[in-house]
């Protein structure tokens, strides 16, 4: 099971999102992995030193949720390459 929390970006330096995201990870099923989107909803970089901060708030690791093709704030679909990860992003997150 994949669970998208309230806040699913950032990398958990406010201690609001910290408090929540603890609680949030004290509550799930250790099993259960959780969205995550980078520094912002949508991010033209996600590097692994703010993976590894969002997934010792969560307590977990999680699946990042890539919102590059996200058309919200323009009429056009986003068909290029994926760029700007961390090439070892992968040791900390889930990346599909």
């Amino acid at each position: 099971m994949v669970f998208c929390p309230t806040i699913f970006w950032g990398d958990a330096s406010d201690p609001a999102h910290a408090a929540y995201l603890g609680a949030l990870s004290r509550a799930l099923d250790e099993r259960v992995r959780v969205f995550w989107t980078g520094d912002g909803v949508v991010t033209p970089r996600i590097t692994r030193a703010a993976a590894e901060r969002y997934r010792a708030a969560i307590g977990r690791r999680m699946v990042i949720w890539d919102n590059y093709p996200c058309n919200d704030d323009a009429p056009t679909m986003h068909l290029g390459p994926l760029i700007g990860r961390d090439p070892d992003l992968a040791e900390v997150a889930t990346v599909t």
